[in-house]
């Protein structure tokens, strides 16, 4: 489960009912007479998306990802070719269920070596810190920060390491420490000890920030060397505002945003995971514990547990049948995204760069 999608459907952008889930591991079970690309009995896996319009610029140039006319796997508008049948909402459902049919194109094969229960979180949360570890050429020697260690931040920093990077994990204080070095962080930077800070200031290439509320990026960037490159990859008004203010101002080091990446990246993330053991820290829970994990997740992941739901184990017809339970209690709600918020924002941070330039 992830915050961002409890944002989403508990918000504006989706009607009831409405099936989560848009990180799905699973077992064929039926294939279509013109499927190729897997057979009954393969692992698959399926992420944000399951359809785009195949034949924009982005498509037919394998960044399907960029596609203006995706279907989201939750709460998606079905495309002409009902490829996937909507539920009674006219929505798609996700992945929270026992059944999921999806078009060969837009799921990846998982390797039957690979724990499926691990699978899933590779899908969204994977692909996501994946793809600017790739798209600006970690490799062995390219020091890379982390912001935040839960599920994503996890992720990123065993996926940097795996490409032979040295990862230092970034957190407000010390407590994620000894949990981040366990992940396999070599560094360590608390951003509200001015010595930590300092210590290592100017030491990395890249920053891949996966905090998704509200922060300052500028806090971070002392961080990186000279024309270094942050990237944030939790959705927010202070991303855009960073990014606005940073161009204009012609920043020491650089910025940017990032989304889920193509199928064909998935593909080699799930191959890569395969290969060198990468796995996220997982807890297995049953479908009757979501609500509980909702609340829990929509305040904070200090853990930096990805929870998997146990699907085949805990969704029988009887649940099915007989089940209810009372809403989650969540916390309070993201930030909502407001364009005047991030002009507001920006002209704080334009504010904020005369002061140095006159102040010197």
């Amino acid at each position: 489960a992830a915050r961002n999608e409890m944002d989403f459907i508990m918000g504006e952008k989706v009607k009831f009912p409405c099936v989560p889930g848009h990180e799905i591991a699973g077992v064929v079970t039926e294939v279509g007479p013109e499927v190729t690309k897997f057979a009954v009995g393969d692992h698959i896996g399926v992420g944000w998306f399951v359809d785009t319009c195949r034949t924009c610029k982005s498509c037919t140039s394998g960044n399907e990802n960029f596609c203006s006319k995706m279907t989201t796997t939750v709460a998606g508008k079905p495309s002409e070719r009902a490829t996937m049948p909507p539920n009674e909402s006219g929505q798609l459902a996700g992945g929270f269920s026992n059944l999921f049919t999806v078009d060969e194109r837009y799921a990846v094969k998982v390797p039957k070596s690979y724990p499926l229960e691990y699978a899933g979180p590779i899908m969204c949360g994977g692909i996501t810190v994946f793809t600017p570890l790739k798209k600006y050429g970690v490799k062995a020697g390219t020091t890379v920060g982390i912001v935040g260690v839960g599920g994503l931040g996890v992720m990123g920093i065993k996926l940097a390491k795996a490409l032979g990077a040295k990862v230092t994990a970034i957190s407000r204080g010390t407590s994620k420490e000894e949990f981040a070095r366990k992940c396999g962080a070599e560094s360590y930077v608390a951003t509200s000890s001015e010595e930590s800070m300092k210590a290592a200031a100017g030491t990395l290439d890249l920053i891949i920030n996966t905090v998704p509320r509200n922060h300052s990026a500028f806090t971070y960037e002392p961080l990186l060397k000279p024309k270094g490159m942050q990237v944030l990859v939790g959705p927010h008004e202070e991303m855009f505002a960073s990014i606005m203010t940073m161009m204009m101002w012609g920043s020491r080091s650089n910025v940017g945003g990032s989304a889920v990446g193509t199928i064909a990246a998935l593909q080699d993330l799930i191959d890569l995971a395969d290969k060198e053991d990468i796995k996220s820290e997982i807890e297995l829970v049953s479908v009757t514990e979501l609500n509980k994990i909702f609340g829990q997740l929509s305040n904070s992941n200090d853990s930096g547990l990805r929870y998997v739901l146990k699907i085949k184990e805990t969704l029988t017809p009887a649940l099915e049948s007989s089940y209810s339970a009372e809403p989650p209690k969540l916390g309070p709600p993201a930030d909502k995204f407001s364009y005047p918020t991030v002009l507001k924002r920006v002209a704080v941070h334009n504010a904020h760069q005369v002061k140095r330039l006159i102040v010197g």
